[in-house]
């Protein structure tokens, strides 16, 4: 029986632009969610990975609302930005520039500078130190709380995709409301125009906050990895991930060993695909595994849709 394969790094079918094979399955966040479209054993997969989740529906979201609630207060006009304020004007002291961009990218992003920048490219090497220095009973603690983060990081994942799809549908119905309007005012011509010049500003404006809206994709797999099951794989059609992974030189040809992965998808979707393995470290960019972070101590298979530009 082929491995169970779960998508990234998307948590929602329908936010991945195309098309994909039924017995794909999705990373859950915990909030009871079933992801739609898939198999039998997809599904089974989601629930396994569910289950291996340390908040349960109430309390994930009871951190969501909490982790929003943050998020307002840590906002341009929130209580982080007018603290600053105040102790720049009434204190006298202006922020240098290096100041103000660590609090624009930690505002944004919630990350310094330095940190963005050390997770940007895939180490080669492991750095190797001393493993397993904490206590026992400290170092479990820090799983456990590890464990939490990362499902944090699915809840507030889970719930941006959510959105976006929303406007996008909120988006489709006004452009289709107001051509139908111009149409029936005999102004089929200028809808046209108006349509295609409404597209292509959606598109611009699209293009210039894919990135704010989204999360990384290094961040999203870190924090769904200690939830994939044993012998499960990944598979991505994400053109970042994939062009990320083949400047790092690490991608090669589906290995016939895994060929089972996709001996059900349909020609056109198993055409070009592409396999790494590394040891997902590694894949998240650090540069050891942590201790707190031992699922991050094991081998990682994706297969990848191949990227555009071979």
């Amino acid at each position: 029986m082929p491995a169970a394969v779960f998508y990234v790094p998307s948590l929602r079918r329908a936010a991945v632009p195309c098309e994909l094979p039924p017995g794909v399955a999705f990373f859950p966040s915990g909030l009871g969610r079933t992801e739609s479209g898939g198999s039998g054993e997809a599904l089974e997969a989601q629930n396994a990975a569910a289950r291996a989740m340390p908040l349960d529906g109430a309390q994930a979201r009871a951190a969501l609302e909490e982790l929003q609630r943050m998020g307002e207060e840590l906002s341009p006009d929130g209580v982080l930005r007018q603290l600053v304020c105040y102790h720049a004007v009434y204190k006298k002291r202006a922020l240098r520039q290096d100041e103000a961009a660590a609090l624009n990218a930690f505002v944004e992003h919630g990350a310094m500078p330095e940190a963005d920048e050390a997770r940007q490219k895939i180490p080669s090497e492991p750095c190797r130190g001393k493993r397993h220095t904490q206590p026992d009973a400290e170092r479990m603690a820090g799983v456990r709380e590890a464990l939490t983060d990362c499902q944090k990081i699915l809840l507030l994942a889970d719930t941006l995709e959510d959105r976006k799809l929303e406007l996008a549908v909120l988006e489709k119905r006004f452009q289709e409301a107001e051509a139908a309007l111009r149409a029936a005012l005999g102004e089929e011509n200028l809808a046209r125009v108006s349509g295609e010049e409404e597209g292509e500003r959606v598109a611009a404006k699209s293009a210039g906050q894919e990135d704010a809206q989204r999360v990384p994709w290094r961040v999203l797999v870190e924090a769904a990895l200690p939830f994939l099951p044993e012998q499960a794989l990944l598979f991505t059609a994400d053109e970042d991930m994939a062009a990320e992974l083949r400047e790092c030189d690490l991608l090669r040809p589906l290995p016939d060993e895994r060929a089972d992965v996709c001996a059900e998808w349909r020609r056109e979707l198993r055409s070009g695909l592409l396999f790494v393995r590394l040891p997902a470290w590694r894949l998240v960019g650090r540069q050891r595994c942590p201790e707190n972070r031992p699922w991050l101590d094991r081998e990682v298979e994706i297969v990848v849709a191949s990227p555009k530009g071979g």
